[in-house]
């Protein structure tokens, strides 16, 4: 079953349109020119307007130091009238992440990437929940494999899922080819966020297991593609549950991200 993120992340949007409007902009931070970061930026700036949203994108040179970048995040931070802040990930490498990330106050943090301190739960397993709770998945008795031990993805699914299900295994990418093997084979979940097209593969699978993908990469073509490999999907995976990539975890989670606006601005 392909599960269409496009038609949940509507039905997230027409519930927000039923609540009251935020009065106060949602305002996103851009350091560098990567394609992917402001594509990604762009999603979330039309989300956000078509529902009524001032949205503010702030763009910085990839040359400009940590000190002026956190003066810039804190000054935008101040502005009562901006009622959420997204640092777009990922940061130079030259930076310290968690120190910038810092500089978000929780109650505008709607990316919630500050951990416990965030007041909002990350949309990435927000987005999972959201899955899960749409294909009638009980995360009880289960065994979930999450694929990527990354700080956009693994982590945060990792948070959220180790307390829901009966086992977990965390993989990173590097893992033992026969370590993955069984884990994979083995799993009712599985959740991807690694960024490696061809990953996963269905004849690797349970015929009725459920794979979330959120990997995200470009083939030698300029295609996106996810870490499954759906096109390998015959007779033998009807009964396979998965998120295409484009159009699956993407629009849901850019819905969600601006559900937790909503609900920071109540």
């Amino acid at each position: 079953m392909l599960i269409n993120g496009k038609k949940i992340a509507m039905e997230i949007f027409e519930e927000l349109k039923k609540l009251p409007l935020p009065q106060k902009s949602l305002a996103a931070i851009l350091v560098g020119k990567n394609p992917a970061s402001l594509s990604f930026l762009k999603q979330k700036e039309k989300a956000a307007i078509a529902l009524g949203i001032k949205f503010q994108l702030f763009k910085f040179p990839a040359d400009i130091n940590q000190n002026g970048l956190l003066k810039e995040i804190q000054k935008i931070a101040a502005d009562n009238e901006v009622g959420g802040l997204i640092i777009q990930l990922p940061l130079p490498k030259n930076f310290d992440r968690n120190q910038i990330l810092d500089a978000i106050p929780k109650n505008k943090d709607v990316d919630a990437l500050k951990n416990s301190e965030s007041l909002a739960l990350s949309p990435v397993a927000k987005t999972l929940e959201t899955i899960l709770a749409k294909i009638g998945f009980d995360c009880a008795n289960k065994y979930a494999v999450i694929f990527g031990r990354g700080f956009l993805v693994g982590q945060p699914v990792t948070r959220w899922l180790e307390n829901k299900v009966k086992n977990l295994t965390v993989l990173g990418s590097d893992a033992d080819p026969a370590i993955i093997q069984e884990s994979l084979a083995a799993a009712d979940l599985i959740v991807s966020g690694v960024g490696k097209p061809g990953l996963i593969k269905p004849n690797e699978l349970k015929n009725t297991a459920v794979i979330v993908d959120f990997g995200y990469a470009r083939d030698e073509n300029g295609k996106i593609q996810g870490d499954f490999d759906a096109t390998l999907i015959d007779g033998k995976n009807t009964l396979l549950s998965y998120t295409p990539t484009p159009g699956g975890t993407g629009p849901i989670l850019v819905a969600n991200l601006i559900k937790n606006f909503y609900e920071l601005n109540k």
